[in-house]
């Protein structure tokens, strides 16, 4: 039985965030973990990498569809992160605060992908585009994200738009 390429992704994913945090981890140094103000870092920025540094909507824009606009834009983030750096000189626990938040908005971002992967996409068949292609929710509604095509969906396919795809092609 074939892997799907939803399944392929979701694991490349999960690896080089795996890698990615391992690497941060072993550069921060030992003593940040048990300081409060790593974690007074840590803990906003991974929300703020979760919910307002991604754009709301589909993971992969889909065509004819306005994308969706960032809440937060990496411009503020680097000037917080810049502020602490230039802070640590005075306030040397500021240089604790600097470390979670690289990490925490990676992993928070990281997180947040996966989630908008597994729940809210489909690898599946386009019976108009005649090809396999993410199938997204944007609004309760699914489409295909090469030409934005409007899959309906019946009762039977209800949260699973590849049912319809499936049915489509074997009528064909």
């Amino acid at each position: 039985m074939p892997v799907s390429n939803k399944i392929k992704l979701g694991a490349l994913l999960g690896t080089l965030l795996s890698i990615i945090i391992a690497f941060w981890i072993a550069y921060t140094p030992p003593e940040f973990f048990v300081s409060p103000f790593y974690w007074i870092g840590f803990i906003p920025s991974a929300i703020v990498g979760a919910f307002f540094l991604l754009p709301s909507g589909p993971i992969f824009p889909v065509a004819g569809k306005p994308k969706p606009k960032r809440k937060l834009g990496y411009l503020p983030v680097a000037a917080v992160s810049g502020a602490l750096l230039v802070a640590s000189r005075v306030f040397p626990n500021a240089l604790a605060i600097e470390f979670g938040i690289p990490i925490a908005l990676f992993g928070g971002a990281g997180l947040r992908f996966f989630y908008l992967l597994v729940f809210q996409s489909h690898w599946s068949y386009c019976p108009k585009c005649e090809a396999n292609t993410w199938i997204l929710e944007v609004n309760g509604k699914w489409y295909c994200n090469k030409k934005g095509h409007l899959f309906q969906t019946t009762t039977s396919a209800k949260n699973d738009p590849s049912v319809e795809a499936r049915n489509v092609r074997t009528q064909s």
